[in-house]
């Protein structure tokens, strides 16, 4: 929220509860919450607890938590990661996988098999590299081929 000089403001505890007990006394029945009276809620998340927060403004907790989460950065540590970014993480690595040779699916469940492993010297658990930790521990897997992904169909892979 911006202030009378332009520059970022958060308000008080007391400012949102204010602001939601005024949208209170003056709504029709069934009126949603303003979009920026949850954003003043969900600034208040940053500094006290969600618990605290739904109690005081006489809000659900899980709707609240859920417009909370969803404003968190994947950047942040401890902040929950957006399923986009989840989603993009993956192809990326689906893809790097497939450009090694080494199938998806194989290579994370080594990760996931091997995860102290992988935590002590994760260096030697890319994609392109990973199966070597296998010979030195004299590890075997059976590797399968890689899952291709066709990126366009032309008229020749067409049917017909």
């Amino acid at each position: 929220m911006e202030n009378d000089f332009g520059t970022s403001v958060r308000p008080s505890f007391e400012d949102i509860e204010e602001r939601f007990r005024q949208w209170r006394g003056h709504r029709k029945r069934g009126e949603s919450i303003p979009e920026d009276l949850w954003e003043g809620a969900v600034s208040l998340c940053a500094e006290f607890t969600l618990s605290k927060v739904s109690r005081a403004l006489h809000l659900n907790h899980a709707t609240l938590k859920k417009r909370f989460l969803a404003t968190r950065s994947p950047h942040i540590p401890g902040s929950v990661i957006p399923s986009d970014f989840l989603g993009d993480m993956f192809m990326s690595l689906i893809h790097t996988c497939n450009l090694g040779g080494v199938n998806p699916f194989d290579y994370l469940v080594a990760l996931q098999k091997y995860a102290k492993d992988v935590f002590k010297n994760p260096a030697h658990w890319m994609p392109w590299n990973y199966q070597a930790a296998f010979a030195r521990g004299r590890l075997l897997i059976n590797c399968r081929r890689p899952i291709s992904f066709p990126l366009a169909v032309t008229q020749s892979d067409a049917p017909g």
